[in-house]
């Protein structure tokens, strides 16, 4: 069984509240600490602390369901800046809100080249590459093979 005061008296002191964000200031998931996720060690395991602090205030998180934040601040615990959604809802909200760089690259009619994506191939990681660019790349390597 947990005791939740107790999770309650190690989680608070961890935690810098200013008027916007509630900044978890103990270990997290990236090196550079003013970006990643808090963790916080429940029953002897990592657990994020923006999910503890939802779980302290509004319960058990649905099976399936992740703790998202509104204010897009990893390290951030403040319960109205969280809100729950799945996966595809976490992925939305960083496309609307223009966070996610790859997501409308579909609709681009031109390669950075300048050239129109009419003859595109995929390269090894599944991303559209301009066959012009393409045969531009190859003749200077092969042109650079005869050379040595």
């Amino acid at each position: 069984m947990i005791d939740e005061k107790a999770i309650r008296e190690r989680f608070w002191p961890k935690v810098y509240k200013t008027l916007g964000c509630w900044i978890w200031n103990a270990g997290k998931t990236s090196r550079d600490l003013s970006r990643g996720y808090g963790i916080f060690w429940l029953n002897g395991r990592k657990v994020l602390s923006h999910r503890v602090s939802w779980e302290i205030h509004n319960g058990p998180i649905p099976k399936g369901m992740n703790v998202l934040h509104d204010c897009d601040n990893p390290p951030c615990v403040n319960p109205e800046h969280l809100w729950l959604g799945t996966h595809s809802d976490n992925i939305q909200d960083a496309a609307d809100k223009g966070l996610l760089t790859h997501v409308g690259k579909a609709r681009l009619t031109h390669c950075p080249s300048g050239h129109p994506y009419i003859d595109t191939d995929r390269n090894c990681r599944g991303h559209r590459e301009c066959k012009t660019c393409l045969k531009i790349r190859r003749k200077r390597f092969y042109a650079k093979q005869k050379v040595a």
